[in-house]
């Protein structure tokens, strides 16, 4: 298996600040408290359904069913797809383009496939790569900072790492008891997180597969997470209503927020919170802020180093499922 620190000067460079090399722990913040307390989750499992296949699209988002559109897709209406990739059997649970060659894609579906494409700004698709080894779901897909790594999340309970110019796998990233949900990489190195239904989110090392931390406080399925501050923090949400800022060195809690009626919230991390499970949340690049989604149809914006909330936004009538800032500089808009 490969060393973290193989690649260009550069890389071993940011690997070598990012992580020590014998311990593999990120050497970030000790501005910690003690996590809060867990509460017991009794929830339903959501089940997503998604169209069969998958375009990349240029124009406006359209379900082919018409079913989240609040009525019937016009037939009339034109296809403004400028590439089609059709090689999974089962509906599609998510794609990702490559930042380093914005003509590279992966997806993932509910046939337990995973696929590499490759395709011209023409509307040739010029190679396609298939990725195995899941054998369950392919939840969530992802592309590492510099487009060297792509990852695969499964309901296998597993995530692959694999070298994006070749398709080889680099690395299983085990250790969760349950589905998973979501993926994210570090924004400027190879760590990678991933949350679980079993109520964990847990943190490796990409390109060796070691397990570097394990996070554990929320009361059902971790549902939503990224990084935050730069890399500094690992933010999570889970269907039990509540969100968490990490400190990835120590597996502590450093802020906690809540529903309201939850025993466990006090004072400004449970008034203006969510009243219902949190299904999606993102982090500004540069500014100290996360935001999140529920399912009560609320977003709520917090400061990630004070632990208050900003703002409680509403308007919508049903679940936030998606949510980010519009530019990532000074003026950030949801």
């Amino acid at each position: 298996m490969s060393d973290p620190r193989d690649g260009t000067a550069e890389e071993q460079d940011m690997d070598e600040a990012f992580i020590d090399p014998d311990a593999a722990e990120v050497e970030l913040g000790d501005d910690d408290l003690p996590p809060e307390g867990d509460e017991d989750f009794d929830g339903d499992d959501m089940e997503c359904e998604l169209p069969k296949g998958f375009r990349l699209v240029a124009g406006p988002d359209i379900d082919d069913e018409g079913d989240d559109m609040g009525g019937d897709i016009d037939p009339d209406l034109p296809d403004m797809a400028t590439h089609t990739f059709s090689k999974h059997t089962d509906s599609v649970c998510a794609a990702a383009l490559s930042p380093l060659d914005p003509n590279q894609l992966a997806s993932g579906a509910c046939d337990d496939h995973a696929y590499m494409y490759s395709f011209s700004p023409s509307d040739k698709v010029t190679a396609s790569r298939e990725m195995t080894g899941h054998t369950d779901t392919v939840s969530a897909v992802q592309f590492g900072f510099d487009g060297s790594y792509v990852a695969t999340a499964g309901y296998d309970g597993i995530v692959r790492v694999w070298k994006s110019a070749t398709g080889e796998l680099v690395a299983p990233l085990e250790g969760p008891s349950s589905e998973i949900e979501w993926i994210a990489w570090h924004p400027k190195g190879h760590a990678l997180i991933a949350g679980s239904e079993d109520a964990t989110a847990w943190m490796w090392w990409g390109t060796t597969g070691k397990v570097m931390q394990v996070f554990a406080g929320h009361g059902g399925p971790v549902t939503c997470g990224a990084f935050g501050l730069g890399g500094k923090v690992v933010c999570t949400g889970s269907a039990d209503g509540s969100a968490v800022v990490w400190n990835p060195k120590t597996g502590e809690a450093t802020h906690t927020f809540r529903p309201p009626n939850n025993p466990n919230a006090e004072g400004p991390k449970g008034a203006g919170w969510h009243t219902e499970g949190v299904v999606s949340l993102t982090c500004h690049q540069t500014l100290p802020l996360m935001a999140t989604g529920s399912e009560d149809g609320s977003g709520v914006v917090t400061n990630l180093e004070s632990g208050k909330i900003l703002a409680k936004l509403g308007g919508h009538e049903d679940s936030v499922e998606a949510i980010g800032f519009c530019r990532w500089d000074a003026s950030p808009t949801l």
